[in-house]
């Protein structure tokens, strides 16, 4: 059995280092992550405003047709007034429908309708 005497706080630290060692490092690490904190604050802060900004260009930039392929057929879909008053007059308003604003498209035909928009000055994706 050891006694009061063979335990001392060298036990508890690691192999070789003294008391100021361990406590020098403590306050290394502590300056060290108080300088990079900032760092890291104003990277996320560079980040969501790049965010910010990425979205309202984007809300900024309507697209007004939007077509999705579906395998066998596509479908175009007038997002915005202006792109449906474009699909309703260059498209057969009796073809076949894909809910309320979308027109149903043999993909053959999707460059040359696209191309036909962008032409008139529609913004297509």
């Amino acid at each position: 059995m050891r006694g009061y005497s063979d335990y001392s706080q060298k036990d508890a630290r690691p192999e070789g280092q003294t008391a100021a060692e361990i406590k020098r490092e403590a306050i290394e690490a502590e300056v060290a992550a108080e300088v990079h904190e900032p760092t890291v604050q104003r990277v996320a802060d560079a980040i969501n405003q790049r965010a910010t900004e990425i979205i309202n260009q984007a809300a900024a930039h309507q697209i007004d047709i939007r077509f999705t392929d579906h395998g066998s057929l596509a479908v175009a879909v007038g997002v915005s007034v202006k792109g449906e008053e474009w699909l309703a007059a260059h498209l057969d308003p009796n073809g076949q429908r894909w809910g309320k604003n979308g027109y149903v498209i043999e993909p053959r035909y999707v460059q040359d309708i696209v191309y036909g928009a962008q032409d008139d000055g529609l913004d297509v994706a």
